[in-house]
């Protein structure tokens, strides 16, 4: 039985997890800290 859309990637929840990995807490903290100072200045 074939699978649609395949080209040899892994279903979602290990690429979301794979990203969270990836991804630098440091870099969201300051994500998060401009997001918040944006909502102050409106």
């Amino acid at each position: 039985m074939p699978v649609r859309g395949s080209s040899g990637l892994p279903p979602r929840p290990p690429i979301s997890r794979c990203n969270s990995e990836v991804i630098d807490p440091a870099t969201v903290k300051a994500a998060v800290s401009h997001c918040l100072k944006s909502e102050e200045n409106s």
